[in-house]
């Protein structure tokens, strides 16, 4: 529900897309290393802006918001190592991304946009409440 969210949201569909394909068609290294680069620096890019616009807002969930960043990018450093000793990609990091894409994006991003599009914090509880059953 924040466009600009939702375009880079859209962007990191299109890499991983790019990512299972390249896995299931068994893809040389080199290729497969450029798109967990792009992976990498998108969600370098993506989680500062995110973050960034979660201080500015008074986000109460930014901190655990920053530790699921943290994980994700821990994650895709050691399919970057994998890539680079083994040749390959793994299903597993295919099924993860997956994942975060259903549970970050569609579940933990949803509470930040219903705390910005609710006012933040300037509004109640009961307000929230209200404003969604209307």
């Amino acid at each position: 529900g924040i466009e600009g969210v939702d375009a880079q949201h859209r962007f990191l569909l299109d890499i991983i897309n790019r990512l299972w394909d390249a896995t299931v068609r068994g893809a040389p290294a080199v290729e497969l290393l450029r798109l967990v680069d792009d992976l990498e620096r998108y969600t370098g890019d993506h989680f500062a802006d995110e973050e960034d616009a979660m201080r500015a807002a008074g986000y109460p969930g930014l901190v655990a918001h920053c530790r699921a960043h943290q994980s994700f990018v821990r994650r895709v450093a050691g399919e970057r190592q994998r890539v680079c000793r083994d040749g390959y990609v793994t299903l597993d990091l295919v099924r993860f991304l997956q994942d975060w894409l259903i549970q970050h994006i569609a579940v933990q991003d949803k509470h930040y946009a219903a705390f910005v599009n609710d006012g933040g914090e300037r509004l109640s509880f009961f307000t929230r409440l209200l404003r969604r059953l209307a």
